[in-house]
């Protein structure tokens, strides 16, 4: 066997399409919008809610589509000698926030996008965000996730506000 050394370095990356990266988005953002509107959508006549089997089902989907995301930018943008991985640090900023130690809950930070990658492959445990409809009374989940690791023998605690992380994935060059 021969291994096959390619000529430009950007070659010997994995090779991942970006087209399924941006499909990842459009489908992570999307559960996220749907969550209220099915939820409206209940009237009360099933012994088994359309809402109740689909935030099951939705959570699932979610935190493997976070994780999707997250792997592909850290592993395409991360390498330390890229610019576009700075310049996309530096302006999405917002995507949700920080606490680095929880028993100091009162100092919190904003979280950029490439931290939200690291906290939401580092995650030990993810908690969603729901609430009521006023109308059918069904749950369903709202945009927010929180995020819970352990780092330096400290925990932490991240709040991911998943329009925005979707909004700054959007914007990575492929």
């Amino acid at each position: 066997m021969v291994e096959i050394i390619p000529e430009k370095e950007y070659e010997a990356k994995h090779c991942i399409g970006h087209e399924s990266f941006f499909w990842d988005v459009y489908r992570l953002l999307s559960h996220c919008i749907a969550s209220k509107a099915i939820a409206a959508l209940e009237d009360g006549s099933s012994q088994r809610p359309l809402s109740t089997s689909v935030t099951i089902n939705e959570k699932t989907e979610i935190s493997k589509l976070l994780v999707s995301i997250a792997a592909y930018y850290r592993v395409k943008y991360d390498d330390g000698s890229w610019e576009h991985g700075f310049w996309l640090h530096e302006k999405f900023m917002g995507v949700g926030d920080l606490i680095e130690d929880t028993t100091d809950a009162g100092n919190v930070s904003k979280l950029g996008f490439r931290e939200a990658c690291n906290k939401i492959i580092h995650a030990e445990r993810v908690h969603f965000d729901g609430e009521i409809h006023s109308i059918t009374k069904a749950q369903y989940l709202t945009p927010l996730i929180h995020l819970y690791g352990e780092k330096g023998g400290k925990e932490w605690k991240a709040t991911l506000d998943v329009v925005e992380f979707c909004r700054a994935a959007g914007n990575v060059i492929v």
